[in-house]
């Protein structure tokens, strides 16, 4: 009997992850690919761009601001780089890069192990201070007051303490998931994760409008907080998939075991 049940769990669990997981991936898909250029694609890896990147390239030119925006984009692109630098060094698998007005994003298949998934979380923020550190110790070596060097090290300071909020989908966020769902479990732990993003992105809106009115327009804080609020869907069903994910690894490792 036992001999059965050990045959037939792995191909029932296999079905089971199929049923649950294939519609959560095609909505995900779908949701994400709005507004998406592919521009290559090779076996079960494609590169995207996002059309508001190219919409933004003319017209930071035309007010003179492309300087600023390219900085920008290779603070985040450093940022970026640190969790494929992870995922690579990680064995990990890259399923996607999205290239955004804001850097890159990578889908990047995060495996089941929670200290490769913290490594991976934190190269980051690790980066940007890094690169904050080098371009200080530039900085130091130099006469004068370079406005570039001075603009790039802030962009990576705010980079680093903003990626740390916690967040989803930020990494400060991911870290915080996986503090409270080791705490409290997997279901629970993502619940007060949700809620804290909720509350903290309710916060951001309600800031930005607040300095709107005191004539200290900030759009970018309603931007950010509107954003986090919308992208909490896609997190919503991003961890419906990792916890199916999560019961069947654990299963399997049972019956490694033979338990």
């Amino acid at each position: 009997m036992y001999l059965i049940i050990k045959q037939v769990v792995p191909v029932y669990e296999g079905i089971c992850l199929s049923l649950s997981t294939e519609p959560l991936q095609a909505e995900l898909q779908e949701v994400k690919g709005i507004l998406e250029l592919k521009i290559f694609r090779k076996d079960n890896f494609e590169l995207t761009v996002d059309v508001l990147f190219l919409v933004l390239l003319p017209v930071t030119a035309f007010f003179r601001y492309l300087d600023e925006f390219i900085l920008i984009f290779s603070s985040m692109l450093l940022h970026e780089s640190g969790h494929l630098l992870a995922a690579v060094l990680q064995a990990e698998k890259i399923k996607k890069i999205r290239i955004l007005p804001v850097g890159l994003n990578a889908c990047i298949h995060e495996g089941y192990s929670r200290y490769r998934r913290v490594i991976l979380y934190i190269s980051g923020p690790i980066v940007n201070i890094l690169v904050l550190l080098i371009c200080l110790a530039i900085n130091l070596c130099r006469t004068g007051s370079p406005y570039y060097l001075h603009f790039f090290i802030s962009l990576n300071l705010y980079i680093f303490i903003f990626n740390l909020i916690p967040i989803l989908p930020l990494d400060g966020g991911k870290l915080m998931r996986e503090i409270t769902t080791y705490r409290w479990g997997f279901m629970r732990g993502s619940g007060y994760i949700r809620n804290i993003s909720v509350f903290l992105s309710v916060i951001l809106v309600l800031t930005g409008l607040a300095l709107s009115l005191l004539n200290a327009v900030n759009l970018s804080l309603i931007a950010i907080g509107v954003h986090i609020f919308v992208n909490l869907r896609l997190e919503e069903m991003e961890a419906a998939l990792m916890n199916v994910k999560s019961i069947i690894y654990r299963r399997a490792r049972l019956l490694k075991k033979g338990v």
